[in-house]
């Protein structure tokens, strides 16, 4: 018979460590909290004056259409075909 020495096991100590982390519970559940309410929605202020922006908008682009045509009949240039670089 021998005599077994007194010496730490590293791995079995690390796999009990790594077997126990293992087993709890890592993962918390937290509580749902209820949806807030949008305070952003349009007013009827905001939708008149973004139609008046829109109705601006697009009358100065359909004036602006217009004078293109115009010059596009003077010169002869543009007629069919309109870029700007």
């Amino acid at each position: 018979m021998g005599y077994i020495l007194p010496m730490t096991h590293f791995q079995v100590e690390q796999y009990a460590v790594r077997d126990i982390v293992s087993k709890t519970k890592i993962y918390k559940k937290e509580a749902a909290y209820p949806v807030a309410k949008i305070a952003n929605l349009p007013t009827n202020q905001d939708e008149k004056s973004s139609t008046k922006a829109f109705y601006q908008k697009n009358k100065t682009h359909e004036i602006k259409v217009a004078n293109e045509q115009l010059i596009a009949q003077l010169t002869g240039k543009g007629t069919y075909f309109h870029a700007q670089v």
